[in-house]
């Protein structure tokens, strides 16, 4: 009989030990502190994934939030290498581009030339900022990264 209750008592303290870091796993991964991003699939959609970035994976990014917002219009789109550059103080890529857009989804007329400043973070895949005017007129904020971070 002794050894069935030390072989009960060996199963119950496996059980507590297994809920204790089945606890724990689940509170970091609530409260961020274990990063899961390894284990995402690189969709590249700008979601705030966890990854140090660099200078083509903001480019991508700010075209990507371009063909998102303006979609069907967009007759071209090219970035300012120029003007384009890294900001180490605010720490954001700071990419500037021109695009000639339709005024509608169906590509009739003459279309009209924007800017467009996108500025993304470099610690990890955001759009910080996203603002674009026609020639001559104001900036137009659409916003940052779709979760608002």
């Amino acid at each position: 009989m002794a050894r069935k209750e030390q072989r009960k008592q060996q199963l119950l303290f496996l059980a507590l030990v297994l809920g204790v870091l089945i606890a724990a796993v689940g509170a970091g991964v609530h409260f961020r502190a274990i990063d899961l991003s390894g284990f995402e699939s690189d969709s590249g959609a700008g979601g705030g994934k966890a990854r140090f970035t660099n200078m083509a994976d903001a480019q991508v990014l700010c075209e990507e939030r371009a063909k998102e917002v303006f979609g069907q219009r967009i007759r071209t789109l090219v970035v300012d290498n120029h003007s384009t550059r890294l900001d180490q103080q605010a720490g954001l890529f700071k990419v500037f581009m021109e695009a000639d857009l339709y005024a509608g989804d169906n590509r009739q007329g003459t279309p009209v030339r924007h800017y467009i400043n996108c500025f993304t973070r470099t610690n990890k895949q955001s759009i910080a900022s996203f603002q674009f005017a026609k020639d001559g007129e104001g900036m137009k904020d659409v916003g940052g990264s779709v979760f608002g971070f």
